[in-house]
Protein backbone atom coordinates (compact mmCIF):
# COMPACT_ATOMS: atom_id res chain seq x y z
CA UNK A 1 0.00 0.00 0.00
CA UNK A 2 3.09 2.47 0.76
CA UNK A 3 4.77 1.76 -2.79
CA UNK A 4 1.02 2.87 -4.57
CA UNK A 5 1.09 6.01 -2.30
CA UNK A 6 5.31 6.47 -2.91
CA UNK A 7 3.83 5.86 -6.99
CA UNK A 8 1.14 7.87 -6.89
CA UNK A 9 2.75 10.79 -5.33
CA UNK A 10 5.91 10.52 -7.78
CA UNK A 11 3.62 10.41 -10.74
CA UNK A 12 2.06 14.11 -9.12
CA UNK A 13 5.20 15.21 -8.95
CA UNK A 14 6.75 14.67 -12.45
CA UNK A 15 3.34 16.07 -13.52
CA UNK A 16 4.18 19.15 -11.78
CA UNK A 17 7.77 18.86 -13.17
CA UNK A 18 6.65 18.93 -16.65
CA UNK A 19 3.66 21.48 -16.30
CA UNK A 20 6.70 23.61 -14.86
CA UNK A 21 4.78 23.91 -11.43
CA UNK A 22 7.98 23.54 -9.99
CA UNK A 23 7.46 24.89 -6.27
CA UNK A 24 4.77 22.19 -5.83
CA UNK A 25 6.84 19.62 -7.45
CA UNK A 26 9.98 20.27 -5.27
CA UNK A 27 7.76 19.78 -2.19
CA UNK A 28 6.68 16.64 -3.36
CA UNK A 29 9.87 15.42 -4.56
CA UNK A 30 11.38 16.95 -0.64
CA UNK A 31 8.97 14.52 0.84
CA UNK A 32 9.57 11.54 -1.34
CA UNK A 33 13.37 11.82 -1.18
CA UNK A 34 12.95 11.65 2.95
CA UNK A 35 11.66 8.60 2.38
CA UNK A 36 14.74 7.36 0.53
CA UNK A 37 13.01 7.42 -2.95
CA UNK A 38 15.43 7.90 -5.39
CA UNK A 39 13.78 8.49 -8.27
CA UNK A 40 12.75 11.83 -6.63
CA UNK A 41 16.53 12.49 -5.78
CA UNK A 42 16.70 12.64 -9.66
CA UNK A 43 14.17 15.57 -9.79
CA UNK A 44 15.71 17.59 -7.31
CA UNK A 45 19.20 17.02 -8.57
CA UNK A 46 17.62 18.17 -11.80
CA UNK A 47 15.95 21.51 -10.01
CA UNK A 48 19.22 22.56 -8.66
CA UNK A 49 21.13 21.65 -11.79
CA UNK A 50 19.09 24.41 -14.02
CA UNK A 51 18.06 26.47 -10.91
CA UNK A 52 14.12 25.80 -11.31
CA UNK A 53 12.14 26.96 -8.98
CA UNK A 54 14.77 27.48 -6.81
CA UNK A 55 16.78 30.74 -5.91
CA UNK A 56 19.82 29.71 -8.03
CA UNK A 57 21.70 27.52 -10.30
CA UNK A 58 23.74 25.06 -7.76
CA UNK A 59 25.44 22.13 -9.64
CA UNK A 60 27.28 21.42 -6.12
CA UNK A 61 23.99 20.67 -4.89
CA UNK A 62 22.76 18.65 -7.49
CA UNK A 63 25.43 16.57 -7.82
CA UNK A 64 25.08 15.17 -3.98
CA UNK A 65 21.59 14.41 -4.76
CA UNK A 66 22.49 12.48 -8.28
CA UNK A 67 24.91 10.68 -5.90
CA UNK A 68 22.26 9.89 -3.15
CA UNK A 69 19.64 8.75 -6.21
CA UNK A 70 22.34 6.30 -8.08
CA UNK A 71 23.32 4.68 -4.67
CA UNK A 72 19.97 3.56 -4.28
CA UNK A 73 19.75 2.29 -7.75
CA UNK A 74 18.34 4.89 -9.60
CA UNK A 75 19.39 4.76 -13.81
CA UNK A 76 18.95 8.62 -14.69
CA UNK A 77 21.11 9.39 -11.28
CA UNK A 78 23.47 7.11 -11.84
CA UNK A 79 23.78 8.46 -15.66
CA UNK A 80 24.09 11.93 -13.86
CA UNK A 81 26.79 11.08 -11.87
CA UNK A 82 28.80 9.54 -14.56
CA UNK A 83 28.14 12.99 -16.76
CA UNK A 84 29.32 15.50 -14.18
CA UNK A 85 32.01 13.40 -12.29
CA UNK A 86 34.48 16.22 -12.34
CA UNK A 87 32.31 17.79 -9.18
CA UNK A 88 32.83 14.59 -7.59
CA UNK A 89 36.25 15.51 -6.07
CA UNK A 90 37.30 11.89 -4.86
CA UNK A 91 37.34 10.61 -8.45
CA UNK A 92 38.85 11.40 -11.41
CA UNK A 93 36.41 12.73 -13.96
CA UNK A 94 38.77 11.47 -17.00
CA UNK A 95 38.44 7.77 -15.80
CA UNK A 96 38.24 6.04 -19.32
CA UNK A 97 35.50 3.64 -17.13
CA UNK A 98 33.08 6.21 -17.09
CA UNK A 99 32.71 5.90 -21.02
CA UNK A 100 32.33 2.07 -20.57
CA UNK A 101 30.08 2.62 -17.18
CA UNK A 102 27.63 4.79 -19.56
CA UNK A 103 27.36 2.26 -22.01
CA UNK A 104 26.59 -0.62 -19.65
CA UNK A 105 23.46 1.71 -18.54
CA UNK A 106 22.05 2.13 -21.92
CA UNK A 107 19.97 -1.25 -22.24
CA UNK A 108 18.59 0.53 -19.32
CA UNK A 109 17.77 3.85 -20.23
CA UNK A 110 16.47 2.38 -23.62
CA UNK A 111 13.86 0.28 -22.16
CA UNK A 112 12.76 2.81 -19.76
CA UNK A 113 12.66 5.06 -23.10
CA UNK A 114 10.66 2.73 -25.24
CA UNK A 115 8.24 2.05 -21.73
CA UNK A 116 6.63 6.05 -22.26
CA UNK A 117 9.98 7.56 -19.54
CA UNK A 118 9.82 11.00 -20.86
CA UNK A 119 12.71 11.55 -18.62
CA UNK A 120 14.66 8.60 -19.75
CA UNK A 121 14.18 9.94 -22.92
CA UNK A 122 15.64 12.63 -22.77
CA UNK A 123 18.80 11.91 -20.91
CA UNK A 124 18.78 9.36 -23.82
CA UNK A 125 18.81 11.69 -26.27
CA UNK A 126 21.38 13.76 -24.69
CA UNK A 127 23.85 10.97 -24.51
CA UNK A 128 22.99 10.48 -27.88
CA UNK A 129 24.03 14.04 -28.87
CA UNK A 130 27.47 12.99 -27.52
CA UNK A 131 26.80 14.86 -24.24
CA UNK A 132 29.10 11.68 -22.67
CA UNK A 133 31.77 10.82 -24.83
CA UNK A 134 29.54 8.02 -26.67
CA UNK A 135 29.39 7.62 -30.23
CA UNK A 136 27.05 10.68 -31.70
CA UNK A 137 24.01 9.30 -33.03
CA UNK A 138 21.66 12.24 -34.05
CA UNK A 139 18.96 9.68 -35.81
CA UNK A 140 18.50 8.43 -32.19
CA UNK A 141 18.84 11.77 -30.73
CA UNK A 142 16.54 13.67 -32.37
CA UNK A 143 14.10 10.55 -31.79
CA UNK A 144 14.03 10.77 -28.55
CA UNK A 145 14.48 14.27 -27.92
CA UNK A 146 11.24 14.85 -29.73
CA UNK A 147 9.28 11.94 -27.92
CA UNK A 148 10.30 13.70 -24.90
CA UNK A 149 9.24 16.75 -25.96
CA UNK A 150 5.80 15.76 -27.57
CA UNK A 151 5.25 14.96 -23.46
CA UNK A 152 5.85 18.12 -22.44
CA UNK A 153 9.80 17.96 -21.55
CA UNK A 154 10.92 21.50 -21.55
CA UNK A 155 14.35 20.86 -21.89
CA UNK A 156 13.68 18.31 -24.65
CA UNK A 157 11.61 21.22 -26.77
CA UNK A 158 14.38 23.86 -25.62
CA UNK A 159 17.08 21.60 -27.67
CA UNK A 160 14.83 20.63 -30.30
CA UNK A 161 14.66 24.75 -30.52
CA UNK A 162 18.27 25.18 -30.44
CA UNK A 163 18.86 22.79 -33.19
CA UNK A 164 15.64 24.30 -35.43
CA UNK A 165 17.68 27.40 -34.77
CA UNK A 166 20.84 26.26 -36.16
CA UNK A 167 19.55 24.50 -38.99
CA UNK A 168 16.95 27.71 -40.01
CA UNK A 169 14.12 25.14 -39.51
CA UNK A 170 12.15 28.42 -38.20
CA UNK A 171 8.65 26.57 -38.63
CA UNK A 172 9.85 23.91 -36.09
CA UNK A 173 11.30 26.55 -34.08
CA UNK A 174 7.93 28.49 -33.54
CA UNK A 175 6.34 25.59 -33.02
CA UNK A 176 8.58 24.60 -29.72
CA UNK A 177 8.83 28.02 -28.82
CA UNK A 178 5.15 28.93 -28.68
CA UNK A 179 4.81 25.75 -26.38
CA UNK A 180 7.87 26.91 -24.17
CA UNK A 181 6.17 30.29 -23.70
CA UNK A 182 2.79 29.13 -23.00
CA UNK A 183 4.11 26.94 -20.19
CA UNK A 184 6.01 30.09 -18.85
CA UNK A 185 9.47 30.15 -19.78
CA UNK A 186 11.29 33.20 -20.26
CA UNK A 187 14.16 32.66 -22.89
CA UNK A 188 11.03 30.88 -24.84
CA UNK A 189 8.85 34.20 -24.29
CA UNK A 190 11.56 36.45 -25.65
CA UNK A 191 12.61 34.30 -28.50
CA UNK A 192 8.80 33.90 -29.56
CA UNK A 193 8.68 37.53 -29.66
CA UNK A 194 11.90 37.91 -32.09
CA UNK A 195 10.14 35.20 -34.33
CA UNK A 196 7.29 37.43 -34.27
CA UNK A 197 8.92 40.32 -35.06
CA UNK A 198 11.17 39.04 -37.98
CA UNK A 199 8.12 36.96 -39.31
CA UNK A 200 10.27 33.82 -38.90
CA UNK A 201 8.09 30.55 -38.89
CA UNK A 202 5.20 32.51 -38.47
CA UNK A 203 3.20 35.64 -39.80
CA UNK A 204 5.20 38.71 -39.12
CA UNK A 205 3.16 40.51 -36.24
CA UNK A 206 4.38 43.80 -34.59
CA UNK A 207 1.27 43.26 -31.91
CA UNK A 208 2.15 39.46 -31.19
CA UNK A 209 6.20 40.45 -31.15
CA UNK A 210 5.15 43.34 -28.30
CA UNK A 211 2.97 41.24 -26.19
CA UNK A 212 5.75 38.24 -25.70
CA UNK A 213 8.17 41.17 -25.67
CA UNK A 214 6.26 42.48 -22.72
CA UNK A 215 6.13 39.16 -20.93
CA UNK A 216 9.62 38.44 -20.93
CA UNK A 217 10.03 41.38 -19.66
CA UNK A 218 7.84 41.08 -16.89
CA UNK A 219 9.20 37.81 -15.74
CA UNK A 220 12.14 39.48 -14.84
CA UNK A 221 13.96 38.71 -18.18
CA UNK A 222 16.54 41.59 -18.52
CA UNK A 223 17.39 41.22 -22.26
CA UNK A 224 13.45 41.91 -22.45
CA UNK A 225 13.86 44.79 -19.96
CA UNK A 226 16.16 46.57 -22.33
CA UNK A 227 14.44 45.64 -25.58
CA UNK A 228 11.05 46.67 -24.54
CA UNK A 229 12.54 50.12 -22.55
CA UNK A 230 14.46 50.46 -26.64
CA UNK A 231 10.76 50.25 -28.08
CA UNK A 232 9.49 52.40 -25.70
CA UNK A 233 12.30 55.15 -26.46
CA UNK A 234 11.01 54.86 -30.42
CA UNK A 235 7.63 55.20 -29.16
CA UNK A 236 8.84 58.85 -27.47
CA UNK A 237 7.37 57.10 -23.93
CA UNK A 238 10.26 58.46 -21.81
CA UNK A 239 8.33 57.13 -18.48
CA UNK A 240 7.67 53.74 -19.62
CA UNK A 241 11.34 53.24 -21.00
CA UNK A 242 12.87 54.80 -17.66
CA UNK A 243 10.73 52.01 -15.94
CA UNK A 244 12.08 49.02 -17.86
CA UNK A 245 15.82 50.59 -17.86
CA UNK A 246 15.70 50.75 -13.93
CA UNK A 247 14.12 46.83 -14.18
CA UNK A 248 17.16 45.54 -16.08
CA UNK A 249 19.63 48.11 -14.47
CA UNK A 250 18.59 46.65 -10.97
CA UNK A 251 19.99 43.31 -12.39
CA UNK A 252 23.06 44.92 -12.97
CA UNK A 253 22.75 45.18 -16.72
CA UNK A 254 25.77 48.14 -17.29
CA UNK A 255 24.06 49.71 -20.34
CA UNK A 256 21.21 50.08 -18.53
CA UNK A 257 22.29 51.34 -15.45
CA UNK A 258 24.16 54.15 -18.01
CA UNK A 259 20.73 54.91 -19.28
CA UNK A 260 19.16 55.65 -16.18
CA UNK A 261 21.93 57.64 -14.78
CA UNK A 262 21.58 59.87 -18.01
CA UNK A 263 18.33 60.22 -17.35
CA UNK A 264 18.11 61.24 -13.58
CA UNK A 265 21.10 63.88 -14.65
CA UNK A 266 18.04 65.45 -16.65
CA UNK A 267 19.11 65.01 -19.83
CA UNK A 268 15.36 63.24 -21.43
CA UNK A 269 12.18 64.56 -20.27
CA UNK A 270 12.25 62.84 -17.25
CA UNK A 271 11.79 65.08 -13.89
CA UNK A 272 15.86 65.26 -12.44
CA UNK A 273 16.57 63.01 -9.63
CA UNK A 274 20.59 63.50 -9.36
CA UNK A 275 20.67 61.32 -5.93
CA UNK A 276 19.44 58.34 -8.71
CA UNK A 277 21.73 59.22 -11.09
CA UNK A 278 24.56 59.55 -8.86
CA UNK A 279 23.98 56.09 -7.72
CA UNK A 280 23.12 54.43 -11.03
CA UNK A 281 26.28 56.15 -12.07
CA UNK A 282 28.45 54.75 -9.51
CA UNK A 283 27.10 51.33 -9.98
CA UNK A 284 28.17 51.47 -13.95
CA UNK A 285 31.53 52.95 -12.57
CA UNK A 286 31.73 49.99 -10.65
CA UNK A 287 31.67 47.50 -13.32
CA UNK A 288 34.28 49.96 -15.36
CA UNK A 289 31.56 51.92 -17.36
CA UNK A 290 33.58 55.03 -18.90
CA UNK A 291 29.92 56.76 -19.74
CA UNK A 292 29.22 56.02 -15.51
CA UNK A 293 32.55 57.37 -14.46
CA UNK A 294 32.21 60.64 -16.37
CA UNK A 295 28.78 61.04 -15.07
CA UNK A 296 30.16 60.27 -11.18
CA UNK A 297 33.03 62.39 -11.96
CA UNK A 298 30.26 65.27 -12.93
CA UNK A 299 28.48 64.36 -9.83
CA UNK A 300 31.27 64.83 -7.15
CA UNK A 301 32.87 68.12 -9.41
CA UNK A 302 29.08 69.77 -9.20
CA UNK A 303 27.65 68.42 -5.89
CA UNK A 304 24.86 66.78 -7.71
CA UNK A 305 23.17 64.33 -5.20
CA UNK A 306 26.46 64.38 -3.57
CA UNK A 307 28.53 66.33 -1.33
CA UNK A 308 31.23 68.03 -3.98
CA UNK A 309 34.59 66.71 -3.52
CA UNK A 310 37.10 67.80 -6.50
CA UNK A 311 39.58 65.34 -5.36
CA UNK A 312 37.15 62.23 -5.78
CA UNK A 313 36.37 63.61 -9.12
CA UNK A 314 39.66 64.15 -10.17
CA UNK A 315 40.76 60.54 -9.42
CA UNK A 316 38.22 59.29 -11.43
CA UNK A 317 39.26 61.58 -14.58
CA UNK A 318 42.94 60.91 -13.94
CA UNK A 319 41.86 56.86 -14.47
CA UNK A 320 39.95 57.76 -17.38
CA UNK A 321 42.75 59.60 -19.07
CA UNK A 322 45.22 56.84 -18.53
CA UNK A 323 43.17 54.47 -20.93
CA UNK A 324 45.39 56.26 -23.04
CA UNK A 325 42.61 56.68 -25.93
CA UNK A 326 42.13 59.59 -28.04
CA UNK A 327 38.23 60.10 -27.51
CA UNK A 328 38.27 59.25 -24.10
CA UNK A 329 41.47 61.90 -22.85
CA UNK A 330 39.90 64.15 -25.19
CA UNK A 331 36.51 63.96 -23.44
CA UNK A 332 38.89 64.19 -20.32
CA UNK A 333 40.35 67.97 -21.08
CA UNK A 334 36.67 68.78 -22.25
CA UNK A 335 35.60 68.76 -18.88
CA UNK A 336 38.47 70.04 -17.50
CA UNK A 337 37.81 73.22 -19.72
CA UNK A 338 34.58 73.11 -18.86
CA UNK A 339 35.25 73.56 -14.96
CA UNK A 340 38.20 76.26 -15.78
CA UNK A 341 41.15 73.84 -14.91
CA UNK A 342 43.07 75.31 -17.97
CA UNK A 343 46.76 73.45 -17.19
CA UNK A 344 45.30 69.86 -16.80
CA UNK A 345 42.90 70.96 -19.53
CA UNK A 346 45.56 71.63 -21.80
CA UNK A 347 47.86 68.71 -20.79
CA UNK A 348 45.31 66.23 -21.71
CA UNK A 349 44.30 67.97 -24.86
CA UNK A 350 48.17 68.11 -26.13
CA UNK A 351 48.05 64.18 -25.10
CA UNK A 352 44.75 63.84 -26.76
CA UNK A 353 45.81 65.41 -30.10
CA UNK A 354 49.57 62.93 -29.89
CA UNK A 355 47.31 59.97 -29.46
CA UNK A 356 45.48 60.64 -32.82
CA UNK A 357 42.18 62.64 -31.78
CA UNK A 358 41.11 65.01 -34.81
CA UNK A 359 39.30 67.43 -32.64
CA UNK A 360 42.15 67.88 -29.99
CA UNK A 361 43.89 68.75 -32.73
CA UNK A 362 41.80 71.05 -34.17
CA UNK A 363 41.25 73.16 -31.22
CA UNK A 364 45.09 73.08 -30.62
CA UNK A 365 45.52 74.87 -34.09
CA UNK A 366 42.68 77.15 -33.85
CA UNK A 367 44.13 78.00 -30.33
CA UNK A 368 47.73 78.58 -32.04
CA UNK A 369 46.45 80.86 -34.96
CA UNK A 370 44.25 82.64 -32.40
CA UNK A 371 47.59 83.62 -30.56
Amino acid sequence: MMMVKTNELLRKGEVLFLSYQLEEAYAIFSELAQEEEPRAMYFIGELYWQGFGLASVNHVMAYEWYKKGAKLGDPLCQLCTLLHMELDSKKDSKDEKIQEKISDLLPTLENMAKAGDAFAQYELASVYVGKSGITIHHHSSTHWMQLAASQGHYGAMSELVKSAYADKRFDDAFVWCDKLAHMGRVHAMYSLSTLYKEGLGCDKSEQQAAIWLEKAATAGYAKAQVELAVYYEKQEDEDSALFWYEKAAEQGVLSAQVEVAYAYMGTTVVAANHEKACYWANQAAKQGSRDGKFLLAQCYWEGLGVDMNHALADNLLTELANTQEADIVYSVARMYAKYGVEEKAQTYMIQAAELGSKEAKTIIATNYETK
